[in-house]
């Protein structure tokens, strides 16, 4: 085969060997959650794993803050879940095999973290989530 060759081979084009990837790992952490909201769910999202775990401005103002990092692993719905791990895998697996496992978890993270910031702009005055 063509790409083969000795003279075709450098270092550079070498592909990352991870053992595990970080995008799957993502996805069954979101997806354990949301079982975890489901099974824990009584008859209004009120109640169960899913008030602890979503973010509102009030709970920022009596310094719950893990909610900066628990909300994104938060999901309203199977819709809502499906079409994030599957833009998750779609976008992450590429973009993971280009600049690495970690660097990846820590754009995954920065990203969430800019779109709290970008969130409380807009809702640092509003109700609480029903």
């Amino acid at each position: 085969m063509f790409s083969e060759r000795q003279y075709n081979y450098t270092p550079r084009f070498k592909r990352r060997q991870q053992e595990h990837s970080i995008v799957t790992a993502l996805i069954i952490a979101n997806v354990g959650v949301f079982i975890l909201q489901m099974l824990t769910q009584g008859r209004t999202m009120n109640s169960g794993l899913t008030p602890l775990i979503w973010l509102s401005a009030d709970n920022l103002r009596n310094f719950e803050i893990w909610r900066l990092g628990t909300h994104m692993f938060a999901h309203g719905g199977f819709g809502h879940i499906f079409f994030n791990m599957w833009a998750l895998y779609i976008f992450g697996k590429p973009l993971e095999y280009r600049i690495g496992g970690n660097r990846f978890l820590n754009l995954y993270f920065l990203s969430g973290l800019i779109g709290v910031v970008t969130w409380l702009i807009f809702n640092w005055t509003g109700q609480r989530p029903i």
